[in-house]
């Protein structure tokens, strides 16, 4: 007889399940993988087909990094069948975990296939639909319920499916619209959701006058309690319909509910001056049911384009010209009597707006809003050339008087400071000598402290606040004086030497003055004396953008440009103290902690622009609005770590957001907030398509390709062990790995990327970047003037939507640049992957990215936008916009010649003739003189002065060198690396075939190889001297007193002729330049180390045997 075998157990019982369950939900539960992975494997050895344990083990796994295993495990029980339901549930997690949507649809489809009549099956395979966004299936589900349960919740499910697919498929709105006739037929529209969906189907399918009679009738007056609320809508809907009468009622009824409701008032202003604008741009009030993202929002095309002609900024384009604003104080009206009543209108509604305020209580009872509409009613008045009604100057002076004190008065003025300095640059300085002479006319309260000396203080600062948005600190990137017809953010602030050094001293003096006085009980917290300090800081700033500008425009004349370059450096430098003392008292202000990140990193102090950016702790979804502030600084010669803990952050926004917000949605349809499961949907699509989070992974994959090839994850006996002569095993991982994640940026980051950066964080000296992140700071320090753009130029203008660019009206060139930029970083990625596969002695191992002939065309059509796209014109402006990423690309493209000569003859086809080689033999020698070139530029920055440590901080010297070495370095070391392997004879190009015979052992193209090689080699030497030297002159001591020293020269003793004391203290002038110091030094020796290694390895190539 043969051996018998043990069989399996039978499965336990129930009760034993749950007890021998109990303790590994408990260590999954609490985190504890490995116990509860040692309880699993107990339990699969007596019970091995168990399938509730097979599951549980794939989520341990899955949770211990080993997805793949996890789900092997997953997938052989969803292909059995789960038994039960707590099989399926359980399965359910774990693909809702690893965000495995589509094997969860198939399962609740599998599912509800064994049980057609489970609703509770049914119900999770609608929210499997929802997690998926697959809008037709939703509908369908939706309504297989309704017709098991007969619930009027499943049938709104189903209308909101529908209206997610309205842009695709029309009918489906009309099929949404019967089915809401249908349930308030059966008074099934018994809630405040159902009622706004209801509202919204009626609204996009047509039937405008319906929406509006729902919301003024019965059902609107039950289910919209909030009378405020309801006013609101009725008031959007019958204005969307062109019934002004009837939106100005209830605009009026919204203002008995809500009497400070800014929204209100002035809408009611746009109905008695309809051929007025307001000073800025209403926020578009959101309709019933809410809307769908527009199109374009916050894409890279924006609302249209503004094109630049030689006689300055046009548009042919209604909707932008409209979103431009142009208008102008005291023009020309063609009808005089019907001017004079549109302002007599005005007045009156601004009047009885006033009057009711009044009788309410004032504003501490009802707020500021009434009282402020003055100031808006006289803007819009002297749009119509009104001069009898008080000028705009008077009505902004008397809210001053009235509401200095408050700290958000100079908020409040902001808009009409604005639109004074673009239409009428002579009355915004008038205006703000005007607020300054009124500041200093002020008589002193008798007592420093009390509540009399506070709102004295507090007026006097307003003052100045009020008197800077008009220009007298230089001015914002956002407004460009005088000039009406160019979009907004294209401005550079500017003051004259020693304007800004004279504005900074008085700003000091004041905050000085008020700072104890203004105290709150929280040290830590901002105060109204900090906007003193703030506005110190953005003088100085405008005086360094203007002695920058004209550094940039000095063309040979060496004397002018270095000499205001040091001005700009040292103003910079200034500017930093004064930042340095601001936030020691307020740690905690935001704004003036963004303002010393930028002032750092303008200086190249990159490690000191991080620490002051790091107490901010911006992480979750903050990354997605915020991390343009970051990346310039990481990716500008900060330390590695610095960048792989801004990629983790966003990479587990990513994570978080692809489970939680399904999750959102889930939960919004089964809560009944129809609303908000309809918003989720826009808000997945700016999500997933996010440019910030696509370059936080490029930037991730350069840094890690940047540390594996010369941080020292490669050394020179590495290369000279490798017989192939191409690049090392470590470096070709790291290249698989940066293949394998750029791939996904495809299609989303190119052509439908989402742009949701917050410019309105940015300071008003630094505007957005227009080119790559590395080379943020170069540019800066390049561009002579924001709006000196060539004709033909076309700049994308922002739409209402539009709001973290500025609002409508607003460039957003910027986007262009992003896109070209983050285009470039993955061909390169692309192009050196495939290079370096194909010269790999195991080059026919499957490899991520691209085929070779693919990477070829990516290189070729580099400078082409994608096709079909109608926003292809726009990154000339952020070109023109970014002229050292302009310069570097040009480098890039060398490099990328070359590359693809290689794959050329590397691939079989139809090259490989001799003017092939001799082609290819040109672009080895062109890019090598290209990167010689950069490389010198580099190198000279630095050796302006080699012991002058505040000329290294002027025009970007320090980052510029950084991006030379360790990124231009990296790729150049990789691409001669995979020529060398090429022309020994190794990998795909020296095997059979036509081609492998023309490459390996060519003399010319071993000879042009080992000459790159060399070329680079010196290059790259060039700059890591000139680090040495810059850092060999003196101690790190000796130069921050050196900096410490400039600064106190530049600025004096004191201010006196100005009105102000001393400008700086000397404690936080001190700290300024040791960190400076400091983070020079440290980016610096980074790019000694990196630069060394890189010669190393390109040395062996150069001096490798043929």
């Amino acid at each position: 007889m043969g051996k018998s075998t043990k069989s399996a157990a039978a499965p336990p019982d129930t009760i034993s399940l749950h007890r021998k369950l109990d303790p590994i939900y408990e260590c999954v539960d609490t985190g504890q993988n490995k116990a509860a992975l040692k309880l699993i494997g107990d339990l699969l050895k007596k019970y091995p087909t168990l399938q509730i344990a097979r599951v549980l083990k794939g989520i341990t796994l899955s949770r211990m990094g080993m997805e793949d295993q996890g789900m092997e495990l997953c997938e052989e029980v969803r292909a059995e069948g789960p038994a039960d339901d707590t099989v399926l549930n359980t399965l359910a997690l774990f693909y809702k975990n690893v965000g495995a949507a589509q094997q969860q649809v198939e399962m609740f489809e599998q599912a509800s296939e064994r049980d057609p009549r489970n609703s509770e099956h049914l119900t999770l395979l609608f929210q499997a639909y929802a997690r998926a966004y697959d809008f037709v299936k939703q509908q369908q589900c939706a309504m297989k319920l309704y017709r098991l349960t007969n619930n009027p919740k499943h049938v709104m499910w189903a209308i909101c499916a529908m209206l997610m697919q309205a842009d695709a498929n029309p009918t489906a709105l009309a099929l949404a619209a019967g089915l809401c006739s249908k349930l308030e037929a059966k008074g099934s529209i018994a809630d405040r959701e159902s009622l706004l969906v209801y509202a919204r189907v009626l609204r996009e399918s047509g039937q405008g006058d319906k929406a509006l009679e729902l919301l003024e009738g019965d059902l609107g007056e039950r289910l919209l309690p909030m009378a405020a609320e309801r006013a609101v809508l009725c008031a959007t809907q019958a204005a969307a319909l062109g019934k002004t009468e009837s939106a100005a009622n209830h605009w009026r009824a919204v203002l008995t509910h809500a009497p400070d409701d800014w929204a209100a008032m002035s809408q009611v202003l746009d109905i008695a001056m309809p051929t007025t604008r307001a000073a800025a741009a209403h926020k578009p009030q959101v309709p019933a049911g809410g809307t769908r993202m527009a199109a374009r929002s916050h894409s890279v095309g924006g609302a249209g384009v503004a094109k630049v002609s030689s006689e300055g900024f046009r548009s042919d384009d209604e909707t932008v010209a409209k979103l431009l604003g142009r208008v102008s104080i005291g023009g020309d009206a063609d009808d005089a009597a019907e001017k004079t009543e549109t302002i007599e209108r005005g007045r009156k509604a601004s009047e009885r707006l006033r009057v009711a305020a009044d009788a309410l209580g004032g504003a501490p009872a009802v707020g500021r809003g009434a009282y402020l509409l003055g100031t808006e009613f006289a803007w819009r008045a002297a749009q119509l050339g009104d001069d009898e009604s008080g000028t705009l100057g008077d009505a902004m002076m008397s809210y001053w008087r009235d509401f200095g004190h408050w700290t958000s008065c100079a908020r409040d003025l902001r808009p009409y400071c604005d639109a004074i300095r673009r239409t009428n640059a002579r009355a915004a300085r008038e205006f703000s000598d005007r607020f300054v002479d009124a500041a200093r006319a002020m008589a002193e309260p008798e007592g420093k402290e009390g509540k009399e000396a506070q709102r004295h203080l507090r007026r006097v600062i307003a003052a100045h606040a009020i008197a800077s948005q008009l220009g007298r600190c230089g001015g914002s990137w956002r407004v460009a004086p005088g000039d009406r017809d160019a979009p907004f953010g294209l401005a550079r602030p500017s003051l004259g030497r020693g304007e800004g050094r004279g504005r900074a001293a008085v700003a000091m003096e004041l905050y000085r003055r008020s700072k104890s006085t203004l105290a709150g009980p929280d040290p830590r917290e901002p105060t109204p004396a900090d906007t003193a300090a703030l506005l110190a800081m953005q003088a100085l700033c405008a005086e360094a953008t203007g002695h920058a500008a004209v550094a940039a425009r000095a063309g040979g004349d060496a004397n002018v440009r270095d000499g205001s370059l040091t001005e700009a450096a040292t103003s910079l430098l200034a500017a930093a103290a004064v930042a340095e003392e601001g936030v020691a008292a307020s740690p905690n202000h935001a704004e003036l902690r963004l303002g010393l990140t930028s002032v750092y990193a303008l200086l190249g102090a990159a490690t000191a622009a991080r620490d002051a950016f790091a107490p901010l702790d911006v992480k979750n979804i903050q990354m997605d609005s915020m991390i343009h502030h970051v990346l310039p600084v990481a990716e500008g010669g900060a330390a590695p770590q610095v960048m792989f803990r801004v990629a983790q952050f966003a990479d587990n926004l990513r994570v978080e957001a692809r489970r939680d917000v399904p999750d959102g949605c889930v939960k919004a349809y089964e809560n009944g907030i129809y609303t908000k499961a309809l918003e989720y949907v826009d808000f997945h699509e700016r999500l997933r398509a996010s440019h910030s989070l696509a370059a936080a992974t490029v930037a991730r994959v350069r840094a890690t390709l940047r540390e594996t090839s010369c941080g020292g994850g490669v050394t020179v006996r590495d290369c000279e062990k490798d017989p192939s002569g191409g690049v090392t095993g470590p470096v070709m991982g790291a290249l698989d790995a940066a293949a394998k994640a750029c791939q996904s940026l495809i299609g989303t980051t190119w052509q439908n990327a989402r742009y949701n950066e917050d410019l309105g964080t940015n300071p008003v000296w630094s505007p957005p970047h227009h080119g790559a992140n590395a080379l943020a700071v170069p540019d800066w320090w390049t561009v002579a003037a924001g709006a000196d753009l060539p004709p033909g130029c076309a700049v994308a203008v922002a739409g209402a939507h539009d709001a973290g660019a500025g609002g409508a009206g607003a460039s957003i060139a910027h986007r262009a640049g992003w896109r070209a930029a983050i285009r470039r970083r993955c061909a390169e990625i692309y192009a050196l992957h495939r290079a370096a596969a194909i010269s790999s002695p195991d080059a026919e191992r499957p490899s991520p990215g691209l085929n070779v002939l693919a990477a070829v065309r990516a290189i070729e059509t580099l400078r082409e936008e994608p096709s079909g796209d109608a926003d292809a014109p726009l990154a000339d402006a952020a070109a023109a916009l970014a002229p050292v990423t302009a310069d570097a690309d040009a480098v890039s493209d060398a490099m990328l010649a070359a590359v693809a000569s290689l794959l050329r003859l590397g691939t079989d086809g139809e090259f490989g003739s001799p003017e092939d080689v001799a082609a290819a033999t040109g672009s080895l020698d062109a890019f090598a003189a290209a990167f010689a070139s950069l490389c010198a530029r580099a190198a000279a920055g630095l050796r302006a002065e080699d012991d002058d440590a505040v000329a290294r901080a002027a025009n970007g010297a320090v980052p510029f060198a950084f991006y030379a070495v360790a990124d231009a370095g990296v790729g150049a070391t990789t691409a001669l690396q995979s020529w060398s392997a090429a022309v020994r004879g190794e990998g795909r190009t020296g095997g059979a075939g036509v081609q492998g015979r023309q490459v390996a052992g060519d003399p010319a193209l071993v000879a042009a190889v080992r000459s790159a090689a060399g070329a680079a080699a010196d290059a790259i030497a060039g700059v890591v001297d000139a680090a040495v030297r810059a850092c060999a002159g003196s101690s790190e001591v000796d130069d921050a007193r050196r900096v410490f020293g400039a600064m106190d020269e530049w600025c004096g003793p004191s201010s006196s002729s100005s009105g102000g004391g001393r400008l700086l203290s000397s404690g936080y002038a001190a700290e300024a330049a040791k960190k400076v110091v400091a983070s020079h030094r440290s980016t610096l020796g980074a790019v000694r180390d990196h630069g060394e290694r890189l010669v190393a390895q390109l040395r062996v190539v150069a001096n490798r045997d043929a």
